[in-house]
C-alpha cells in the first residue's frame, strides 16, 4: 500500500507542476502526436516527484525488527 501511494503523491505533484507550467490538462481525448512526445517528459516529471517522496516518507515506512517477550 506504500508504494501505491508514494506513487499517487508524485504524479499529482508532477501533474499539478505540468498544468502550472503549460496552463493546460495533459490529458486529450484522442491522443495525437504531440501527446506520444509529451510522455517521456511527463513520467520524468511525475518520477522526479515521487523520489524525494519515497525518500521522505520511506525511512517511516521501515519496519523495526521484532524481538520476542522476555518469558
Amino acid at each position: 500500500m506504500p508504494v501505491f501511494l508514494f506513487h499517487t503523491t508524485g504524479m499529482a505533484i508532477g501533474r499539478g507542476l505540468s498544468y502550472a507550467f503549460t496552463g493546460r490538462p495533459g490529458e486529450r481525448e484522442v491522443p495525437d502526436r504531440v501527446w506520444w512526445r509529451e510522455r517521456p517528459l511527463s513520467i520524468a516529471v511525475s518520477l522526479s516527484c515521487t523520489l524525494p517522496v519515497i525518500w521522505l516518507f520511506g525511512r517511516v515506512d521501515r519496519r523495526r525488527p521484532t524481538v520476542p517477550a522476555p518469558a
